[in-house]
């Protein structure tokens, strides 16, 4: 499957608010949307305007398939920390989860130069899941709080830029798929 990202654009706007209101995706996700079209298509247009963040969709072809974002969530204790969030349609088993969030690392740590990314995964999305544990990303604490039903990960730049000495096979493996986007 030949996959294409690009920005965000004001037009994708219809397409992201029908994501965040669907109920099934609206039950995993961890931000409150306004139900009010107007009021959420300005909130959403002033973040992919934004410089603390990147906001991209996922293409087969012409078919939006998925939404990624990476939002800069601040500095603490000096370490600039940043959250993932990556919604895709039904495509499971074809790699485009995996690809994608070996994308989404890139884009934390070489463009918006982040120290440390954080990551929430649905504890039912067993696919997201082994993703995960093959990527290295640091399993932290299931969140009693807020969301009963996540997992709580984290990754660092150095974890990040140590994964191809940490894990060659794969790291070449993910290039030649890197490739085929």
């Amino acid at each position: 499957m030949v996959l294409n990202i690009r920005r965000t654009a004001e037009h994708d706007l219809p397409f992201i608010y029908a994501w965040y209101t669907d109920p099934a995706i609206a039950q995993q996700a961890l931000c409150v949307v306004p139900d009010d079209y107007d009021e959420f298509a300005k909130q959403y247009t002033d973040l992919i305007k934004s410089s603390s963040a990147l906001c991209f969709i996922t293409l087969a072809g012409d078919e939006r398939i998925g939404l990624a974002e990476i939002r800069c969530i601040g500095c603490y204790s000096g370490i600039y920390q940043g959250e993932a969030v990556l919604w895709l349609g039904q495509r499971r088993g074809s790699g485009l989860g995996l690809r994608l969030i070996v994308w989404l690392l890139q884009q934390a740590f070489e463009i918006l130069n982040l120290d440390r990314l954080w990551w929430w995964v649905g504890r039912n999305n067993t696919d997201m899941l082994k993703i995960c544990a093959k990527l290295d990303f640091r399993r932290l604490a299931e969140d009693e709080t807020y969301a009963k039903d996540r997992i709580f990960f984290q990754m660092d730049r150095a974890e990040y830029e140590s994964f191809p000495e940490r894990n060659p096979k794969l790291w070449f493996r993910l290039q030649k798929l890197d490739k085929g986007r």
